[in-house]
């Protein structure tokens, strides 16, 4: 028997006692078997068999050198060997626990964990990452998803809050949301926009946790009263809407007889229903500011305002259910211009 055949045996008692886990253990194993008949095996044995016929050499120069080299050696196999092998299978069951975790707290299919993963390289091509010293490229960048921190809605600085801003689904959006006074402020900031001529183009209706079921019955009446043939589906929707997130804003778009034109107030509109979410976030909170079905009709918006005015958007606030996730944005390349004229 071969010096590195004996060395098998005590090899697979050390597995059995470092590694707990029976199937990464047997994985183990079976690789020190493959190793044991494999080539780079036996050029360790030819290696190990001419430093044996060395130290066993009459030359007093190589029998007196050889001995210590050759303790050397045996160390450096028998701490190499297991804990190279250790390694995957501990990794291994390290990532197989930690993917559990994560599948349990956020179910993901395939086809959305891809769709992620692009969304993250496509932000930091859009940041300028790995692109010079260019002002895009001096843009924060957000951290590795596995580093603990947050992608978005940075608080840190101002600047760093517009660069992270990401608006949450409103249906995976849970309690705590805003209190009276986070409220306030929220709509407080939300009437600092630009605004030609003072005409304040635009409300807010705030509708409280114990008028979501009136505001169901309103979506489910206006829908079927539009539909008639609606099924199930279509109900559960408007229901669902009704009831989703902490907190919801309706915004109303509230133009006034004026010699500024409908078009620059419909502008002051969008910017504020912009500077309310950014006050949301700012809180730390998430919003999402949404329109669909109920935006258009004329019956939900006579139940907030005048047939002059028309609902901008629904826009809902709370504390998000699971991690945000990025969504493709443009190049900057692609939107920014500098005027050759």
């Amino acid at each position: 028997m071969t010096l590195l055949d004996g060395l098998i045996a005590p090899l697979s008692k050390l597995i059995d006692k470092i590694i707990p886990e029976p199937r990464a253990r047997d994985a183990a194993k079976l690789e020190l078997l493959k190793l044991q008949g494999s080539q780079e095996l036996e050029a360790v044995r030819v290696q190990m068999s001419a430093i044996i016929a060395e130290a066993g050499s009459t030359d007093p120069w190589t029998s007196r050198a050889r001995p210590s080299f050759l303790y050397v050696m045996y160390a450096i196999i028998l701490w190499s060997i297991p804990m190279g092998l250790r390694h995957p299978a501990a990794t291994g069951a390290e990532h197989r626990r930690r993917h559990e975790r994560l599948s349990r707290r956020h179910p993901r299919t395939a086809l959305d964990a891809l769709r992620h993963r692009l969304s993250r390289l496509h932000r930091r091509t859009a940041m300028g990452e790995g692109q010079g010293d260019g002002p895009i490229a001096r843009l924060p960048r957000p951290p590795p998803a596995d580093s603990g921190a947050s992608m978005f809605n940075d608080t840190s600085s101002p600047l760093n809050l517009l660069l992270s801003r990401r608006s949450g689904k409103p249906r995976d959006m849970v309690a705590p949301g805003p209190d009276a006074a986070q409220m306030d402020a929220i709509l407080a900031a939300a009437t600092r926009v630009p605004d030609h001529g003072k005409l304040a183009p635009w409300r807010f209706v705030v509708v409280g946790a114990d008028q979501r079921d009136r505001l169901s019955t309103l979506l489910v009446d206006a829908y079927r009263a539009e539909k008639p043939e609606a099924g199930r589906l279509e109900i559960e929707a408007m229901e669902q809407f009704a009831h989703q997130a902490s907190a919801l804003v309706v915004a109303l778009s509230s133009p006034k007889a004026s010699k500024i034109p409908l078009w620059e107030q419909e502008l002051s509109v969008g910017a504020a229903c912009m500077q309310l979410l950014n006050a949301v976030h700012a809180q730390g909170f998430v919003g999402g500011w949404l329109t669909g079905w109920p935006t258009y009709s004329d019956q939900v918006r006579d139940a907030f305002g005048s047939t002059e005015e028309r609902i901008a958007g629904f826009i809902f606030i709370g504390s998000p259910s699971r991690d945000l996730e990025e969504r493709p944005r443009p190049m900057p390349s692609d939107v920014i211009s500098h005027w050759q004229g």
